[in-house]
């Protein structure tokens, strides 16, 4: 095995490994993130980018864990799962609909 790295264990209720799946998501985000902010702008952009991604980890471990406590693994998932996905979908919709309006800087 390349990388030492350990096999997964795929279950039935995980048929696909999520860490894959960030490659088909990742990359178009980033590059969205990075091109669409003016120039002038983009490196306060992503300053603010990567000081919310940075505080929020954290923030949402906080709030996890007694979560997780109170309600269980299965609840908390299932939440977390589903503002996840509205935000994307919020965020694709968004994207689509600007996409016509703003190019590249």
């Amino acid at each position: 095995m390349i990388g030492g790295g350990k096999p997964t264990l795929r279950t039935k209720a995980q048929p696909v490994d999520p860490d894959h799946l960030g490659g088909l998501v990742n990359p178009a985000l980033h590059s969205i993130l990075t091109l669409r902010p003016p120039a002038a702008l983009r490196g306060k952009v992503m300053s603010a980018l990567l000081t919310l991604s940075q505080v929020g980890g954290p923030l949402a471990l906080l709030a996890a864990g007694p979560a997780l406590g109170a309600f269980g693994a299965r609840p908390v998932f299932a939440v977390v799962a589903a503002v996840q996905t509205v935000a994307r979908i919020g965020a694709g919709t968004v994207g689509l609909r600007l996409r016509p309006t703003l190019s590249p800087a």
